[in-house]
């Protein structure tokens, strides 16, 4: 759907590399007539505002006859705006390069990243109007960070791939759901006596996290938190909790603390039991200290 214009890494021609501001448009012919222009911009907004809104089969309506196949068959980009950078004609203005720039998200390993997409359509008139175009090009992936090229061997390979049957899709859906774990699940706190102890949560998945803790039954004098509720890939979060060391005689009952981990929707669980501390022993008076000495 998109091509990137200028992160492929291949050399640009002198047009491609020519310094443009926002909604400039560039021909190395005459000055553009106004009407052409106008028609473009016109065209290239619908189109987009369609994408926008999800309106794919109304997009069509834009794409050239020999690029329908390709439209249908091609990912629409994941885009949240777009801005027209600049315009290139060619062949007495009948075709044209339009560059824009996409604020969108990009989805890598499992992981969404806030991205710039630049994009580089091609656009001619076809009875009359302005239509969308693809050039076919062999083995070629364009992304918002490269272009990947691929040999007939590995294309050949790819198609005749079929991965895998699973022997155990249970163990497997188990084995991805504990990349998120914690080092221990029992803790134990004195509720007489201010006391912590941590919890680690690491995330061994390729992608973020998102962490939420809940803890029931109420007990008067403990409290916990998360420090992340984010989660990077091999990222680790702490799981404080504590007690104000207050002045409870009897153990309350034990605390149950979840941790949900989204998106997977696992619950890691942590039991915190209390003990009551021996009483501290009473500072000795002043005199005792004196005779010691």
């Amino acid at each position: 759907m998109a091509v990137c214009a200028t992160l492929d890494g291949r050399p640009q021609s002198p047009r491609q590399a020519s310094v443009s501001q926002p909604g400039q448009t560039n021909s190395p012919q005459a000055a553009v007539p106004p009407e052409v222009d106008q028609a473009l911009r016109s065209r290239v907004t619908e189109y987009y505002q369609d994408l926008l809104a999800g309106k794919y089969r109304a997009a069509d309506r834009f794409v050239a006859e020999d690029s329908k196949d390709a439209y249908i068959a091609m990912g629409k980009p994941r885009i949240k705006g777009f801005e027209i950078i600049r315009i290139d004609y060619s062949e007495n203005f009948t075709k044209a390069e339009v560059a824009l720039m996409c604020p969108g998200d990009w989805y890598m390993r499992g992981q969404k990243i806030a991205v710039k997409i630049p994009i580089h359509d091609l656009w001619k008139v076809e009875d009359g109007q302005w239509v969308w175009y693809v050039v076919p090009e062999k083995n070629v992936l364009h992304t918002p960070f490269g272009t990947i090229h691929k040999s007939d061997a590995e294309v050949a390979a790819d198609a005749n791939l079929e991965p895998p049957a699973l022997k155990d899709p249970q163990a497997a859906a188990r084995a991805i759901l504990s990349q998120v774990s914690l080092d221990r699940d029992h803790v134990t706190l004195r509720i007489n006596r201010k006391d912590s102890a941590e919890v680690l949560i690491k995330n061994a998945m390729p992608g973020f996290v998102e962490l939420q803790a809940q803890s029931y039954p109420d007990v008067k004098g403990f409290s916990m938190k998360l420090d992340k509720e984010k989660l990077g890939a091999n990222e680790t979060a702490k799981l404080v909790l504590q007690t104000d060391g207050g002045d409870q005689t009897t153990a309350p009952p034990d605390v149950k603390v979840n941790v949900l981990v989204q998106p997977t929707s696992r619950v890691l669980p942590v039991t915190v039991k209390f003990l009551v501390a021996e009483p501290e022993p009473a500072p000795a008076p002043a005199s005792a200290k004196k005779r010691n000495k």
